[in-house]
């Protein structure tokens, strides 16, 4: 979305480093983005965790939104040829993720399969355990600090599941 005036901008996208992930063999899906495009510059400005609190946009400046896409079902190894070499010729699978995930081999200069070498491709990528998901991201959230002795209530530790809830919803949990 393109900015015609100044504007401020915010987002707190979730879903951006957990990406959906897959059924079956299935890869994880891409995760949600956020980014900011300053006019006459080449480069976005991301937000890898989603949030992009109190921006500023000038006139020509543009807020960039990506929704992921769901997680894979089944092995890309398994997929039917004649739908991904559909699938490459309609821009939903680049020529690179066919050939990194789907084992695609292209007869030369075309956006054509060649079968046979393919088959192999795939053989030999499924006794090499591939294709390899991208694992999730490191969220930085450091580990839990351990055990200490202080003084304030842990009453919410003794609370049910929606008594929690309905805490956690005011924001507030330990007095």
């Amino acid at each position: 979305m393109q900015a015609r005036h100044d504007i401020r901008f915010n987002s707190q996208m979730d879903r951006v480093k957990c990406k959906p992930w897959g059924l079956e063999g299935g890869l994880a899906g891409l995760g949600n983005g956020v980014a900011i495009h300053r006019f006459g510059k080449t480069e976005e400005q991301r937000f890898h965790n989603g949030k992009a609190l109190n921006q500023v946009l000038h006139a020509g400046d543009a807020y960039v939104l990506r929704s992921g896409g769901g997680g894979g079902f089944g092995s890309p190894l398994d997929r039917d040829l004649d739908a991904l070499a559909r699938d490459v010729r309609r821009g939903y699978v680049s020529r690179e993720a066919a050939e990194r995930d789907y084992g695609a081999v292209f007869l030369a200069g075309t956006t054509r399969l060649d079968v046979a070498a393919t088959q192999k491709r795939r053989a030999e990528m499924r006794a090499q355990g591939l294709p390899h998901d991208v694992p999730i991201a490191d969220t930085g959230v450091p580990p839990p600090a351990p055990a200490h002795v202080h003084s304030h209530d842990h009453t919410h530790e003794k609370l049910t599941e929606e008594e929690r809830v309905a805490l956690a919803m005011t924001g507030r949990c330990c007095s």
